[in-house]
């Protein structure tokens, strides 16, 4: 992982703390830790230093009609910063690295599985 790669993901993971975002460890020796995990401070730590956490995210085009209404109507009406944290709540992929690829394109997301997040 590129120290950009990393810097994305933890800015990302950040954002996502208070969420309940899922996430799947991996270890320097290769176990994967195959239970899920929810991100939390302890979970950032291990990031923090050096273990491999991927979080479980939702493709955008993954969205339900419901939530497509709701995040146009943000878009148009709630500040930014409203929207980011809509799209953290609802563990979207939405950040992008500079070529514009999604995190779940780029190895540092998982795809969650579909009912992984029940709305």
């Amino acid at each position: 992982m590129t120290k950009e790669e990393k810097d994305l993901l933890l800015i990302d993971l950040s954002a996502r703390l208070p969420y309940g975002t899922f996430i799947r460890e991996y270890h320097d020796n290769g176990k994967i830790k195959r239970k899920k995990h929810m991100l939390d401070a302890n979970a950032y730590a291990w990031f923090k230093n050096g273990v491999k956490v991927k979080p479980y995210l939702r493709p955008m085009s993954s969205m339900t009609d419901e939530e497509k209404s709701m995040y146009i109507k943000l878009k148009a009406h709630a500040a930014p910063f409203s929207i980011v944290d809509w799209l953290n709540k609802n563990h979207f992929d939405h950040r992008t690295n500079l070529e514009g690829e999604h995190l779940i394109e780029i190895g540092l997301a998982l795809k969650a599985p579909d009912g992984m997040y029940k709305s």
